[in-house]
């Protein structure tokens, strides 16, 4: 099993943003040496800084932690008709991929 470092997963996920430490820093509400820390594994996040992390890098907790490779879909900005929308389109998919593989 390897081991993972999550300073370093947060830091890939600022740089594929293009964010900077302090714009991430504001939005989590924290200082840019706090974010600096997290990146450099010298001080864990809190339950809350996780959750902030989660939401400004559109994924979950397990994922940040390193728990999960699933990568989810988040439609909450969207307005509720369009959610609706994509949930019957999964669904579709969902019944086609079932009858056409018997599962």
């Amino acid at each position: 099993m390897e081991a993972f470092d999550f300073g370093l997963n947060i830091k890939r996920l600022r740089e594929a943003n293009d964010y900077t430490q302090r714009e991430v820093a504001s939005f989590v509400g924290v200082s840019e040496s706090a974010i600096s820390k997290i990146e450099n594994n010298y001080q864990p996040p809190t339950p809350g800084q996780l959750i902030a992390f989660s939401r400004i890098f559109r994924t979950d907790a397990n994922t940040l932690l390193g728990l999960s490779n699933r990568n989810p879909i988040y439609i909450d900005d969207l307005p509720q008709s369009k959610q609706q929308m994509i949930l019957d389109i999964i669904d579709i998919v969902r019944k086609e991929h079932t009858s056409s593989t018997g599962d």
